[in-house]
């Protein structure tokens, strides 16, 4: 059994103090991850918070196993949320509320072009690559993106450098094909 990464990771208190220290720690992490994951800003606050209250009724059951890893219990619950969220909209064919923001902002628009080039290169990644760059923004540690992604922290640390090299590659615009190391 691994280590506990951080405090929250040990078995709980189940009392408001610690579920207050839970909710400051992770709640601003969840809500960026949604909102990286394709979810407009009120929903990615609504799905961090659902996380944590599901977190919070599970521990509330006297026969519920410990969780090793809560962080990574968190992570996924949001992940699989914005993947859902995401399906529906692809069905009923609707935008998120952010895709209908004034087209005006204080960005350059050569800069917004480029960003917007860069979301694309990286949303085209493969989804190991895609999932291990996004998450290491927030996760803090490759022990922490390690256990969020089910693996070890030094494949972890292998999946966001390999990520970031085909990235790079790509705005260069030198993308090997599928397939091809380096």
């Amino acid at each position: 059994m691994p280590l506990p990464v951080n405090e929250f990771d040990e078995q709980p208190y189940l009392d408001w103090d610690w579920w207050e220290r839970l909710h400051r720690h992770f709640y601003p992490r969840l809500g960026s991850f949604a909102v990286k994951r394709g979810c407009g800003l009120e929903e990615a606050g609504v799905i961090a918070n659902d996380a944590i209250a599901d977190l919070m009724i599970y521990y509330r059951d006297p026969a519920a196993e410990h969780i090793p890893s809560v962080s990574r219990w968190l992570f996924t619950r949001v992940r699989r949320k914005c993947e859902e969220i995401q399906r529906r909209r692809r069905r009923e064919g609707t935008l998120p509320d952010w895709a209908l923001l004034p087209t005006k902002t204080m960005v350059e628009p050569y800069a917004f072009a480029e960003l917007m080039e860069t979301l694309r290169l990286l949303r085209d990644l493969p989804e190991l690559y895609r999932e291990a760059i996004i998450m290491n923004i927030w996760t803090g540690t490759y022990e922490e993106l390690g256990l969020a992604l089910g693996c070890s922290a030094e494949a972890a640390r292998k999946r966001v450098a390999r990520g970031r090299s085909m990235l790079r590659r790509r705005l260069a615009g030198t993308a090997k094909p599928a397939g091809v190391r380096s």
